[in-house]
């Protein structure tokens, strides 16, 4: 995947595997925008926030939530804290929603 160089386009969350993320609906991510974070070794979703713990009303047919801030320095997709993949895919795993797009680079390469 080639990057998207319009940091105003931000990457969208084209899926979303946190099925009990309160903004999850039917894999589809409709936070109006979502931050990724790096902990312990991975890019998290940040803004997953578990059903039972916000029970906030999410609104049906809205578009797909965009990655507002990313600081995962060291990705290939991050231009000062802007994501520029097209798109993400948010997986889900021991309770922790990730960002599967997350590559090291180096400079202008993947590694």
């Amino acid at each position: 995947m080639t990057k998207n160089r319009d940091p105003l386009n931000s990457g969208i969350v084209s899926q979303c595997e946190a099925n009990d993320c309160t903004y999850n609906q039917e894999r589809q991510c409709n936070a109006g925008a979502v931050y990724v974070n790096f902990l312990a070794g991975k890019a998290n979703c940040s803004t997953y926030t578990a059903e039972a713990d916000n029970q906030q009303q999410t609104a049906s047919g809205i578009e797909a939530g965009q990655v507002a801030q990313c600081s995962v320095m060291d990705c290939f997709y991050n231009e000062a804290e802007a994501c520029v993949a097209d798109s993400i895919i948010v997986s889900f795993l021991n309770g922790v929603a990730k960002c599967d797009r997350y590559v090291v680079s180096d400079g202008d390469q993947q590694i």
